[in-house]
């Protein structure tokens, strides 16, 4: 039979196979053993799942409308933006699991599919070519297999990362500004007695990051133990945020915590878009906006 024929009968015979999935981006047809994927791709990792809350997005003032944009949570509802270049800061769930969200801008750089759940890419190291392989899932809103980058990078939480088409289909660069490392001051979470605890420690870093977002963790087994016992008590977020204000406001003079600080340090204990933690703040007397994005609780 003719070649075209021949390869028509085998996309066909594997499209009817559910021990196969297409993972092509538009235009290509590639197939792989749904089995032998990563099982972070087949089911979504625990700590990027977020359980949506009700809130009154009307609570948003113009600020925190703008703090959102600025922060680009992928779970945050904001159009997408035709770019050929998008950036992204690092929050502790990506941190964890070796993701990267698919915001309102790195959407799209990333290939698409019609039909298909997961697209098979390879992510490129832009500092030395190393490639890696990667999985885009769409409907999840993540890219999976950036952990070796983090790692060789020792990229911190609030780090700042570029994304962007390679020269080669299906290729995307990862481009996290690198220097030469210095001693910067940074927050280090910590817990004791089921409380979280933050005290400013200088470290070297060297990658550029977000001053009000970066956040040091050095022993995680008992944040994340604290995190879970949070969950299995069904604590709602007024209750997380009452844990992680005060104890942020412990590292200013003025007594008051950036709001795009909290959202760090609650991503660390669940996942959470910046609308809701800036609704529920606004909404709860228990806390008080000192100034600008400034949040505190209140004296009353």
């Amino acid at each position: 039979a003719p070649r075209e024929l021949q390869e028509f009968s085998l996309n066909y015979a594997m499209n009817e196979d559910e021990r196969f999935d297409e993972v092509g981006p538009s235009g290509e047809v590639l197939w792989y053993l749904k089995r032998a994927a990563p099982p972070e791709v087949r089911e979504k990792p625990a700590v990027l799942r977020y359980t949506p809350i009700d809130y009154d997005p009307d609570l948003l003032t113009p600020e925190m409308l703008e703090l959102e944009v600025e922060i680009d949570d992928e779970l945050s509802p904001l159009d997408n933006n035709d770019v050929t270049e998008a950036s992204f800061r690092l929050i502790y769930p990506h941190r964890k699991s070796g993701t990267l969200p698919l915001n309102s801008h790195t959407r799209a750089i990333f290939p698409t599919a019609r039909r298909a759940p997961r697209i098979y890419i390879t992510l490129e190291d832009a500092h030395d070519g190393e490639l890696y392989p990667g999985w885009v899932v769409h409907n999840e809103l993540f890219v999976w297999g950036l952990a070796e980058i983090y790692q060789k990078h020792r990229l911190p939480i609030g780090a700042l990362i570029k994304v962007r088409r390679g020269e080669q289909a299906g290729h995307i660069l990862i481009d996290a500004p690198t220097h030469k490392a210095r001693v910067e001051y940074m927050p280090l979470m910590s817990v004791k007695d089921n409380q979280p605890m933050f005290d400013l420690q200088t470290r070297p870093i060297g990658a550029q990051f977000d001053e009000q977002m970066i956040l040091g963790i050095e022993e995680s087994g008992p944040v994340e133990a604290l995190a879970q016992t949070l969950t299995q008590q069904r604590k709602n977020l007024s209750s997380v945020l009452k844990l992680v204000v005060p104890a942020l406001a412990k590292l200013s003079p003025q007594g008051a915590a950036h709001a795009k600080t909290i959202y760090s340090v609650v991503n660390v204990l669940r996942r959470m878009p910046p609308g809701a933690i800036l609704a529920t703040l606004e909404a709860n007397p228990d806390f008080d906006n000192v100034a600008g994005h400034y949040w505190k609780l209140s004296d009353n």
